[in-house]
């Protein structure tokens, strides 16, 4: 088994616990896990439409990469609130 471990320490089974549920903002990443992009995450779409959810989280992976390097940022993350609105 393998749990991801973020900001302060806390793993990622124990984040999901406080925040009570499995969550990422568009299926992709998790607040308080900075720099962790997740190709299939919580909340994504499975079934028919799986290979559409799929491409809409590289796609938002791939804005937040460009971003990230056109402002010469080391490190972003999704606000708490934010994901949580999202989800």
């Amino acid at each position: 088994n393998f749990d991801y471990i973020g900001r302060g320490g806390v793993s990622m089974r124990a984040y999901f616990d406080r925040v009570h549920g499995a969550n990422a903002y568009k299926s992709a990443v998790v607040a308080n896990f900075p720099n962790l992009f997740l190709v299939f995450g919580p909340r994504g779409q499975a079934g028919a439409n799986t290979l559409g959810s799929i491409e809409f989280g590289q796609d938002h992976i791939v804005r937040v990469l460009t971003f990230m390097r056109d402002n010469n940022l080391a490190s972003l993350e999704v606000k708490e609130e934010v994901s949580q609105a999202y989800n």
